[in-house]
């Protein structure tokens, strides 16, 4: 269940990313992948326009 690959690159052309913020493709089915973040720094996780195939 990744965000498709054109919604992520339309984010990218109005939403610069640096070192506070990343576009990151996620399976929001796959809780282990956001484990893998970092725990030393706070974050914010915004999942949206999820669609059930």
């Amino acid at each position: 269940m990744n965000d498709f690959p054109e919604v992520l690159a339309i984010r990218k052309k109005y939403y610069a990313e640096n070192k506070k913020y990343r576009v990151m493709e996620l399976d929001a089915t796959k809780p282990e992948q956001i484990a893998a973040f970092p725990d030393n720094e706070t974050a914010i996780l915004v999942l949206e326009g999820i669609k059930k195939r």
